[in-house]
């Protein structure tokens, strides 16, 4: 199985995606310094399992200023050799013990991309997406253009288990979330310009007539009557525009390659 959704984690705010054909979609966003932050969670959530009918796990999203990109010789040529070539490259190369590090890695040759993020990093996203009862299964990022030649996968959360089905288990996504437009997002239909009417200029003393003088009216001629005249009204006319403006959020596309994990 697949998580339907995606928690995005930032430094800015907490976003919840849902997955689609295309891509993911956003559901909603809370602010981190929202006073709200916790009812605007639980928005989320709920909006969420009002979406899907297999229920709400996610897959959290770690942001990139969390995780250290780089390229690692690792000729391998096995998988079990390349990780202990690339633990052994990541000695002395961040403030944490390798054995404190998860990593992941993209890439056939003889070097390949690594993503490496510390251990403690994701046991506190996965304590927060706990805490708001989001049930996540596992990690992810959504690497930089040429960082990353596949999703970055950091493997599954302790409490995987008890949101998988009974003999179930996860399948990895290959390529990095996209995040696309909702469905029914479009551009605004260009709204028609009005040309004004100009006000009519004010008249000048000559130009203004007098009263007429009394005419007496024409005594009827005797004969046959003429045609009765036929009154009408000049009814008004009244024009009505209507807006239609939806908001399109903006995405990203990776490329999928082979990787392994560590």
């Amino acid at each position: 199985m697949k998580p339907s959704f995606a928690l995005n984690l930032s430094h800015d705010g907490i976003g919840l995606l849902h997955r689609a054909a295309a891509g993911w979609v956003p559901v909603g966003a809370v602010a981190l310094n929202d006073p709200a932050l916790g009812p605007g969670l639980t928005q989320l959530r709920k909006a969420a399992q009002g979406m899907s009918s297999q229920g709400l796990t996610t897959k959290l999203v770690i942001p990139n200023s969390q995780i250290l990109y780089l390229q690692i010789e690792a000729p391998g040529p096995s998988a079990a050799q390349r990780r202990r070539q690339i633990a052994t490259a990541l000695e002395g190369r961040t403030p944490y013990d390798v054995a404190d590090l998860v990593f992941d890695w993209s890439g056939t040759g003889a070097v390949v991309q690594v993503a490496v993020v510390a251990r403690e990093t994701l046991t506190e996203a996965e304590a927060f997406a706990e805490q708001h009862r989001f049930n996540p299964l596992c990690f992810v990022a959504i690497p930089e253009p040429g960082t990353f030649a596949a999703e970055p996968w950091f493997g599954l959360t302790t409490s995987a288990p008890r949101y998988l089905p009974e003999g179930g288990r996860l399948d990895r996504d290959q390529d990095p979330i996209q995040i696309i437009a909702p469905p029914d997002a479009a551009e605004p239909d260009p709204v028609p310009e009005v040309e004004a009417t100009p006000e009519p200029a004010p008249l000048s003393p000559e130009t203004v007539a007098a009263p007429p003088e009394a005419v007496a009216e024409p005594q009827p001629r005797r004969g046959r009557a003429g045609p009765r005249a036929r009154g009408g009204g000049h009814p008004g006319t009244r024009a009505a525009l209507s807006r239609n403006r939806r908001r399109a959020p903006r995405g990203r596309g990776r490329t999928a390659a082979r990787r392994g994990s560590g």
